[in-house]
């Protein structure tokens, strides 16, 4: 039977699992393993090829990795459905990938970004 609510724990639960499975899919294998032992994933821009990672805490952060290893510069895009509403993890981290991956130039001009 299925759930006809906007936002009920069960329905917000089984969205979860289905993103995070979908997200798992476009991912290498070092990716997995960075976020379940880091809780982030490494993706290189397709312009600059520097690193970012691209946190699973359920915030909007964005990290790029400077040449010591340390995170120097902090970027925030949120993602959003249509209305505004929340988006579930797995699918905000993958949006995010895709984003860095094939136009770099878009999420350098629209992330907010902050020095560390």
């Amino acid at each position: 039977m299925a759930c006809d609510c906007t936002a009920c724990d069960a329905c917000e639960e089984r969205a979860e699992r289905r993103a995070r499975r979908f997200l798992y899919r476009h991912l290498t294998r070092d990716q997995k393993r960075s976020i379940k032992d880091n809780e982030y994933l490494i993706v290189k821009g397709n312009v600059t090829n520097k690193e970012y990672r691209v946190y699973f805490d359920g915030g909007d952060s964005v990290f790029t990795v400077g040449t010591d290893g340390d995170c120097d510069y902090h970027y925030c895009l949120a993602v959003m459905d249509e209305d505004g509403g929340n988006v579930p993890e797995g699918d905000r981290v993958l949006a995010r990938k895709l984003l860095i991956q094939s136009d770099e130039k878009t999420f350098l001009a629209t992330a907010c970004r902050t020095e560390q």
